[in-house]
Formats: C-alpha cells, sequence, structure tokens
C-alpha cells in the first residue's frame, strides 16, 4: 500500500479485508463440514507414498505460474487443476484439501508472500478443490486407489465447478485490488483461458485413463511434456498479446500528442499512461525545472492538476527524465505510481524510455508553440498602444 494512505486506500483496504474475510469464512465452514464427515464416517488412511506423490505434485503445479500484471497486483495461474482432480480420482476428498491447502502454504512461504494473501489464497484452495471433490461426488464417483473410474462427465463437471469457483473466489479480490471492474477482470482473455482449461481438462482425462485401464504407466512420462508445452505457450501467448496492445495503445497516445495545447498535452499524457503501463497512478511532475505544476491521473482520469508536490514516494514508484537524448532540454520528471513495489521487464522499461521521449518532445514543442503565442500577442500589443 502507499505510504502515505488516502481515504479511497482506507476504502480499497476495508473492501479487500472483507473480501478475504469471507473466503476465509467460507473455508472454516467447509473445513468444519469435512471434518464433521470424516468424524461420523471414519475411513482408513489411504497410501502414505500416494498422498506425498499427490503433495508434491501440487507444490511443483503451483511453483510454476504464469503472471500477468495488472497495475501493482499480479493475476498468476497454475496447474494446481491437475494434481487436485486426479488426486479425488485417487483418494478421499480430505485428503486432497490437506494436500492442496499444505502444498500452497509450503510453496507460499517459500515465495516469502505476505500473511495475508497466503491465508487468503490457502483459504481459496480449501473452497475450491471441495467444491470440485462434492461435483465428482454428486455423479456417483468415489475415490479408490486400486480401482479408480474414468468417468468424463464428471472429471468435466468437477473441473467446471473447480474453474467457476475460483473465479468467483478470485475476481472480486483481483478486481478491488487494482481497482478495474469486475466484467472487465472476468472478461480478461477469456478465449485464451477456455483454450487452456480445455487442455488441462484433456490432460486429467488422459491421466485417469491411463490408471483407470490399467494402462503402461511409462505413458504418464508424456503428462510433463504437455505440460511445459502448455506453459510455454500460454506465457508467450500472454506476452506477445500484452505486448502488441501495449504498442497499438502507445502509438495511439504519441498521435494524440501532437497538440500545441499544454494543458492537453500533459493531461493525455497521465491519463493514457495509467492503461499503457498499467500503473495506479501516474504523475507529471515539473516543479524540479521551474514550472510549479504537478499532473496527476488515475484509471478513471485526471485526479489533479496544480503546484506540487509530487505524492508517490520513491519505494513505490518508477519514474524517467522528460529531456532529449543530447540533455539540452529537460521538462521534468514522468512517475508511475503503484500502491506496493514493483519491477518493470525488460519490455515495459523500454516502452517507458520510448513514452519519456515522445511526452518530452511534446512539452517542448506546446511549450515553445505558446512561447510563440505569447509574443505574437505582446508584439500586437506593442503595435496597438504605438499608434
Amino acid at each position: 500500500m502507499r505510504k502515505t494512505p488516502s481515504s479511497n486506500d482506507d476504502a480499497t483496504a476495508k473492501q479487500l479485508q472483507l473480501l478475504v474475510g469471507l473466503v476465509v469464512v467460507l473455508a472454516l465452514c467447509t473445513s468444519g463440514a469435512i471434518g464433521w464427515y470424516v468424524m461420523r464416517h471414519p475411513q482408513p488412511v489411504p497410501n502414505v507414498a500416494v498422498v506425498a506423490l499427490v503433495y508434491l505434485t501440487m507444490v511443483l503445479a503451483n511453483k510454476f505460474q504464469v503472471y500477468v500484471r495488472v497495475r501493482s497486483t499480479l493475476d498468476g495461474t497454475t496447474w494446481a487443476e491437475i494434481p487436485i482432480i486426479v488426486g479425488l480420482v485417487l483418494i478421499p476428498l480430505p485428503w486432497v484439501v490437506l494436500c492442496a491447502a499444505t502444498a500452497l502454504l509450503t510453496v507460499k512461504i517459500i515465495n516469502r508472500i505476505s500473511p495475508q494473501k497466503t491465508i487468503y489464497s490457502v483459504a481459496k484452495d480449501i473452497v475450491v478443490t471441495s467444491a470440485a471433490g462434492g461435483a465428482l461426488l454428486a455423479v456417483g464417483v468415489h475415490p479408490s486407489l486400486h480401482s479408480p473410474q474414468l468417468n468424463i462427465l464428471g472429471l468435466s463437471l468437477a473441473y467446471l465447478a473447480l474453474w467457476l469457483v475460483d473465479d468467483l473466489l478470485f475476481v472480486p479480490v483481483i478486481a478491488v485490488a487494482s481497482g478495474t471492474p469486475i466484467g472487465r477482470v472476468a472478461r480478461r482473455d477469456l478465449a485464451g483461458r477456455i483454450i487452456t482449461h480445455a487442455g488441462r481438462l484433456a490432460t486429467i482425462v488422459y491421466v485417469v485413463a491411463i490408471l483407470a485401464l490399467d494402462a503402461n504407466l511409462f505413458l504418464l512420462a508424456f503428462v510433463p511434456l504437455v505440460v511445459i508445452c502448455l506453459h510455454l505457450w500460454q506465457s508467450r501467448r500472454l506476452s506477445t498479446r500484452e505486448e502488441r496492445s501495449s504498442w497499438q495503445q502507445l502509438a495511439h497516445t504519441i498521435d494524440e500528442l501532437s497538440s500545441v495545447d499544454l494543458t492537453q498535452v500533459l493531461h493525455v499524457a497521465a491519463g493514457r499512461a495509467t492503461g499503457i503501463f498499467s500503473a495506479d497512478e501516474v504523475e507529471i511532475d515539473m516543479t524540479s525545472d521551474g514550472v510549479d505544476r504537478v499532473v496527476r491521473a488515475n484509471a478513471t482520469g485526471i485526479v489533479y492538476d496544480g503546484p506540487g508536490p509530487r505524492k508517490f514516494q520513491v519505494s513505490t514508484s518508477i519514474t524517467a527524465e522528460l529531456e532529449t537524448s543530447d540533455h539540452s532540454y529537460r521538462a521534468g520528471v514522468l512517475v508511475l505510481g503503484f500502491h506496493g513495489r514493483v519491477r518493470l521487464n525488460e519490455f515495459e522499461k523500454y516502452k517507458f524510455k520510448t513514452y519519456a521521449s515522445a511526452l518530452c518532445t511534446a512539452i517542448r514543442n506546446a511549450s515553445a508553440y505558446a512561447e510563440l503565442q505569447r509574443i505574437s500577442a505582446e508584439n500586437a500589443h506593442q503595435r496597438r498602444t504605438t499608434r
């Protein structure tokens, strides 16, 4: 969060706490129901080696993620659906829930994720895994290590339940945290996500088919290759899509910066930069170069235009000098403000530098035009007074 909190920050924090609290309460209720069922219907402990294998595959699945940055929040997707549903076919639901929760907790601790995010993620996985297990049980698919059932309809329903519940619990949180409308978050790359989920479901059916039909277990060796290929394809597709969209926005904005009105240039540049760089807020600070003016914008538009000082601290912002390549002209500083620490990748750094250079040129042109207008007005005034 910002070091200087505002009322909007407080409202966002309260909304996030409420959403996280609801998910945690839901997870506690789900865990309580599972515990009550286990006590009323005790079952023998499944094969320890299989439980350990399910746990380890879940750790690996959660470790490798595909991230998309939405402002200061990372929207990541994992491959945990595969071991979760395969595990539900082999061992009882309580053990799969336990494996899912402890595996995710392990990964979060290794990655040093904050306690709030860790608690939320673990709670969400408990609910999601339970929903998938409930869907399998509803269609009559009971776990069995020795004779697993190949029920494509049941596997599909379980995966659909897992997907829908995961989105229902995750989309509102990412929307509030990033300040993005829920509908936009839910629709983001929907076609690509459908293809990815279809590939994961096909992988699940393949694994269960091998186990259920007593096929050669060496055929499972293809599964990591399939997952790696899907992972690389998804990563590359998301990267290409983000780069193409960013360059299109950048080109369109640079065209708009051709205006000779300085205020319009500053407002367009600050407003468009929030989308191009997925920043929480953007500031154009001209105070360091003798002009006491700061223009600030967020996703909703311009929120401030007046004297300084700058709002965002160094630790939660990324800056670029607005100056020409030969350092002959300097207009100020362009600041990307975030609610947390963010690092730009190499592509984003190059794009940021290009944007700052174009903005500097636009400010210089608009300032030169304004100066010419001022001189012309003074000359016209002098001619009128000397007549």
